[in-house]
């Protein structure tokens, strides 16, 4: 996605959240402390959005930053195919966000990741984990934004697993990152409103690397 076409797709993405919760561009600004002219800026695709406006953007909104991230270009669709190498560009870019929240997150490594996912696969083949993901899955969702394709992921994820379309490994490491996913306290908890779901984003993409071998 070209800068252009990022500017606009975050420009179109801010002005339908504004629609919706029936809010003015200076309701915004003094919500997010942005002067008013930038925001129209942004939102008209001449200026692009930096960190601290998507942090800012998603705390006025009340939408998950992952809603903005993509939108603004920081994550790019054309480049969907999923390998560790991604995996691990997405992990150095987690951190960077988490740092500009002054949040040091220690825990967040790939190691980490790949030991707390066995765990949860192990879990999902379990009579409570099948049950856990078949009945709390659609209602965590709703709680994780709407306009990106970590949804999307999730969605065909969940339909997958319960059609149980796949070999048993296959069920299994879905499973795991749905498990991980529902569950409330992780390495990012999900109630750091904004940014909780930035390590379900980094676990869903390692589960996609994993199901292409």
């Amino acid at each position: 996605m070209d800068i252009k076409s990022a500017n606009n797709e975050l420009g179109k993405r801010i002005r339908e959240l504004l629609q919706d919760k029936s809010m003015s561009m200076r309701h915004l600004s003094k919500l997010t402390d942005i002067d008013t002219a930038t925001i129209s800026r942004i939102i008209n695709g001449k200026r692009k959005a930096n960190l601290n406006h998507l942090e800012n953007f998603a705390k006025g909104l009340e939408v998950p930053v992952v809603d903005l991230i993509e939108a603004a270009g920081y994550r790019s669709k054309d480049n969907e195919e999923e390998n560790r190498t991604g995996v691990e560009e997405e992990l150095k870019y987690t951190k960077k966000l988490l740092a500009a929240y002054q949040i040091e997150e220690e825990r967040l490594t790939m190691e980490n990741i790949e030991q707390e996912l066995k765990v949860h696969q192990e879990y999902s083949q379990t009579d409570e984990g099948r049950r856990m993901i078949i009945t709390s899955f659609k209602e965590k969702l709703k709680k994780a934004g709407s306009a990106n394709s970590f949804v999307q992921q999730l969605e065909d994820m969940y339909h997958r697993f319960r059609l149980q379309k796949g070999t048993k490994t296959e069920v299994t490491l879905l499973g795991g990152a749905l498990i991980y996913f529902i569950l409330t306290i992780d390495m990012i908890p999900d109630y750091m409103f904004a940014i909780g779901f930035l390590d379900d984003v980094l676990i869903v993409k390692y589960t996609m690397f994993l199901l292409k071998f």
